[in-house]
């Protein structure tokens, strides 16, 4: 079988690290393959091009925040590309990865003599879209019969049906894992140290963790100090580092940037705890990839999360405040 696997988020050479589990899900998939990586977002006039092996990206940024703006555009290149680029009857499958916008304007695809199926990650329809509208231009895209989803958790797939209002074909295929990379290396444990690593935006809560860190050293010697290393990039650095400064938090806070899978994976090893406070999460392959390492994780309960994080392999957190995190972290370090 030769599938066309078509996606809006995908590493790129702008941002390499983006949705890498994306990227493992189409390598880890049977058959023949070619990807089509789409992209409009909002900034600048811009256009990026590329064509390598099995990959083709044709990356817009258009100047408009309007929504309905970025789906046409979106809907119009989908168009293009499946009309005048790919040759359809060359594959036996297309795969889209996040539904919107790329199926906004789906209609035309019932021309399209295909078996068609979704991998869904995205987060957005546990918040609505951050809308208080009803939205029904997105709803639309569930209505198709032909469309086989696949959710990473049980969790998105009950956001997703609630968004849609009814139920939808569906199967649970967790994010992958690349053991290869992420394994237990049997290094030795650094006393009272914790590791987070996010890419950081909302719905992450860096700051409830950094505030029980230092909640917990107040009180403590230097020597027996909790250590918390911090890796990854977003947004919300500027807060974290901004907390760090305010609190004098250099001596047992450490940031350690943008790592690769590789670094990601000594530093699981090392950490006695990976810790992840987050309001929401799909999946959350960050924990996973700690549970590889057989590093214990403290997590917030919320999502796809107590779907794989249990007694056996780590904590669930069940309120996201200071209280409970610095309670609960001591007790997962000793």
């Amino acid at each position: 079988m030769r599938t066309l696997h078509i996606t809006s988020w995908y590493p790129s050479d702008k941002n390499p690290k983006e949705a890498l589990w994306i990227q493992r899900q189409i390598e880890a998939s049977e058959g023949e393959y070619d990807v089509l990586h789409l992209q409009v977002t909002s900034g600048p006039f811009q256009i990026t091009r590329k064509l390598q092996d099995r990959e083709r990206a044709f990356l817009m940024s258009i100047p408009t925040r309007s929504w309905r703006i970025i789906e046409f555009v979106t809907g119009l290149l989908l168009w293009y590309y499946l009309k005048f680029v790919y040759r359809l009857k060359n594959y036996d499958h297309l795969h889209f990865h996040i539904s919107y916008p790329l199926l906004t304007y789906f209609r035309f695809l019932r021309t399209v003599q295909l078996r068609i199926s979704v991998s869904e990650h995205w987060s957005a329809f546990h918040f609505n879209f951050h809308s208080t509208k009803p939205l029904t231009r997105i709803k639309r895209i569930f209505t198709d019969e032909r469309l086989h989803f696949i959710f990473v958790s049980q969790a998105l797939a009950n956001d997703v049906e609630r968004f849609a209002g009814r139920s939808l074909k569906h199967s649970i295929v967790p994010n992958l894992v690349d053991k290869s990379v992420f394994f237990n290396t049997k290094a030795e444990k650094t006393p009272r140290s914790i590791f987070m690593l996010s890419y950081w935006k909302n719905p992450k809560r860096p700051l409830v963790i950094l505030q029980a860190v230092l909640e917990i050293n107040r009180n403590r010697s230097k020597d027996q100090q909790v250590q918390l290393r911090i890796g990854g990039y977003g947004p919300q650095m500027i807060e974290i580092q901004s907390f760090i400064d305010l609190n004098n938090l250099s001596d047992s806070v450490q940031l350690l940037g943008s790592l690769t899978s590789e670094e990601a994976a000594i530093e699981m090893n090392r950490a006695q705890i990976f810790a992840h406070c987050s309001d929401y999460e799909t999946f959350s392959v960050v924990c996973a990839e700690a549970i590889a390492c057989e590093t214990f994780v403290v997590a917030s309960a919320v999502g796809g999360i107590p779907e794989f994080v249990n007694a056996q392999n780590g904590y669930l957190v069940a309120d996201n405040d200071v209280k409970s995190w610095s309670s609960v972290l001591p007790m997962a370090l000793k």
